[in-house]
């Protein structure tokens, strides 16, 4: 794991897993989070390695789940919805023991998770799957069902906030999908236009975050960056321009992290994940 250094322009070494304890694992890592408590999870189908970013003390504890964690979302100080790839369970991490807790409605929906949102104004957990579209977990009713959209065949890449009533759902083939949270009515967003100029430039969206200033970055696999701006009917594009040091290292982006100054972007470059900052002039590895 690296830190960015923004005094030097450089990411540093922090912490990495014990190499006995990742000995035959395919993945050492198969996904990672950051909870409001300033904790780093490292997961892997074995153990999840509880990495505290003030302390830099490192617990590690057994998964017991035993399944593929895919993603992580949290509700409150101790407790979190954990998607994997067969299911989504509900679990309390005090005092580094991690419990699940049953929830017959979640136990059995079986599953392939690729993304958990947490709306906080309705209580509601929308749970993203593998071609299956959109399941809604609702925390008031304790009720969960799958939402008939023109999502329900469609693979769900990642899903954000969008106001107060609206969610955007970026997909993988349909482009961004925008949803009411209270009525689930959805409707196609952000969708390609290949017969305008500057507009839309694809449909396989990995992932999606609106800024402060409400301008919609998306990762436009494998195309690069598209940013959408409704002040304005052009699209801006970011990509890799040969010679410009500036510019993405190459166009596969795959996540954009968020950060309290700038989106932060990993790509894939040779098989291997390579990190970039995105600059107020562009963006810079």
């Amino acid at each position: 794991m690296f830190c960015y250094e923004s005094k030097h322009d450089r990411f540093q070494l922090v912490y990495k897993l014990p190499k006995s304890e990742t000995e035959g694992l395919h993945t050492p890592v198969s996904y990672g989070f950051i909870d409001d408590n300033n904790i780093i999870w490292l997961c892997n189908q074995r153990n999840i390695y509880l990495y505290n970013s003030l302390t830099k003390a490192t617990v590690v504890i057994k998964n017991e789940i035993n399944e593929s964690i895919t993603d992580i979302e949290q509700i409150d100080e101790t407790h979190y919805f954990i998607g994997t790839d067969v299911g989504v369970h509900y679990a309390e991490l005090r005092n580094n023991v991690l419990a699940l807790s049953p929830c017959e409605k979640l136990d059995t929906l079986r599953l392939q998770i690729n993304e958990l949102f947490f709306h906080k104004g309705s209580r509601k957990i929308f749970i993203g799957t593998f071609q299956r579209g959109i399941y809604v977990y609702d925390l008031n009713l304790h009720k969960a069902f799958h939402i008939k959209s023109g999502l329900i065949d469609v693979s769900i890449n990642r899903i954000c906030t969008f106001g107060e009533k609206d969610i955007l759902i970026a997909t993988d083939g349909a482009g961004v999908y925008k949803m009411d949270v209270d009525t689930y009515r959805s409707e196609p967003y952000i969708v390609a236009d290949f017969n305008r100029y500057n507009a839309m430039n694809g449909n396989t969206i990995y992932d999606i975050y609106v800024d402060n200033e409400q301008r919609i970055w998306m990762a436009n696999y494998p195309i690069g960056i598209t940013v959408r701006n409704n002040r304005y009917s052009d699209y801006k594009w970011i990509k890799h321009s040969i010679g410009n040091k500036q510019s993405l290292i190459n166009d596969q982006v795959t996540p954009l992290w968020k950060t309290k100054r700038r989106p932060m972007v990993c790509h894939q470059q040779r098989h291997q994940p390579v990190m970039s900052i995105v600059p107020n002039n562009g963006i810079r590895s």
